[in-house]
């Protein structure tokens, strides 16, 4: 509740419901301090509502085995920085309208996670943000101009991701490692694939490059499974080792390049 007997709740102590058996949802409003293991222990909480700007103590949810759906309101405008870093029950996030940045390391490790869905309303994802989520299958990335460096990272299950019209750039390793990624949509504004992006991606062998792309950065699909590379007339630099494997069967430049890196 906002209030109890007249007064505000501003935080919720240490331990408070630690072990309740009851309890299967909890909505925690707005502006409130959650203690440390607030809500551990509790076997059948399934479903957790978070408002704006809510501080989280150490191990809240921890141990609660059914935890796996997660709510952010339509009131939570960002999501801080190694937020639930570690989860292992987590296999559903959903972000509310309203939500523009995802902090660094945010859902890191989230080992259950298995499918995210990044709304338009996002204008960053933040270096980290899904990092070495094992389970991860599927990221479609409908907002984020950015997406950040790191940010999916050793998702080693997974095989697709869409990335929409409103991202731009695709930064440093974001995507390194992912050995099932097997489809992959880039959107129509997408200008930059940094150093990396795409690095042993084994299992990719195809993917449409759209005009208006600029820059495709050195090592950007290294080791990826790429056999035919139809690069459009707006890209302007290819960097080192771009594209370096042995997969390459068929390569069509276009007539808008200034540079192309060693061994591209």
């Amino acid at each position: 509740p906002t209030s109890l007997g007249g007064y505000p709740v501003v935080a919720i102590k240490d331990l408070a419901f630690s072990g309740n058996k009851n309890i299967t949802s909890v909505v925690i409003s707005d502006d409130i301090i959650v203690g440390n293991m607030a809500f551990e222990c509790m076997p059948n909480l399934t479903t957790v509502t978070i408002g704006n700007n809510v501080t989280l103590g150490n191990d809240v949810f921890a141990d609660c085995t059914a935890f796996e759906k997660l709510i952010f309101t339509d009131t939570v405008t960002a999501i801080p920085d190694n937020y639930f870093t570690g989860n292992t029950t987590i296999k559903e996030v959903v972000f509310g309208n309203k939500v523009e940045a995802i902090g660094v390391a945010a859902f890191q490790k989230c080992s259950a996670l298995k499918k995210v869905i990044i709304p338009e309303n996002v204008n960053t994802i933040g270096e980290l943000a899904f990092n070495q989520c094992s389970s991860l299958e599927t990221a479609i990335i409908e907002g984020a101009t950015t997406i950040g460096a790191e940010a999916f990272e050793a998702c080693a299950n997974l095989y697709t991701v869409e990335i929409g019209d409103k991202t731009e750039i695709i930064c440093t390793e974001a995507f390194i490692g992912c050995g099932a990624l097997s489809e992959l949509t880039l959107g129509k504004n997408m200008k930059t694939i940094e150093e990396g992006a795409f690095v042993n991606t084994n299992n990719l062998q195809a993917v449409h490059f759209p005009e208006g792309l600029l820059t495709i950065g050195d090592n950007a699909f290294m080791m990826s499974g790429i056999q035919t590379v139809i690069i459009p007339d707006s890209v302007e630099t290819i960097g080192n080792a771009a594209f370096g494997s042995y997969n390459i069967k068929y390569a069509q430049l276009g007539k808008g390049l200034k540079s192309v890196g060693t061994y591209a």
